[in-house]
């Protein structure tokens, strides 16, 4: 193999690994944005259920009160 095909070897090589670095780093901000949306959707489900538990622990003021007389 000559010097210059050598050379047109490692250019090539070093062109793939500058694509697949840039490629790695859009990867890994995405899986940062992912990983942050993931703790917001679980913090906001941890207050629903909250919100569920109370919301069924307090008497329900319909079904408290007494049927009409004509039950």
């Amino acid at each position: 193999m000559s010097d210059s095909e050598l050379q047109a070897r490692i250019a090539e090589l070093e062109t793939q690994l500058a694509f697949q670095d840039d490629l790695l780093q859009s990867l890994n901000q995405v899986t940062i944005r992912q990983e942050e949306q993931m703790l917001v959707i679980i913090r906001e489900l941890k207050s629903l259920r909250e919100q569920v538990a109370v919301m069924s622990s307090a008497p329900n003021k319909a079904n408290a009160e007494e049927p009409p007389p004509h039950y």
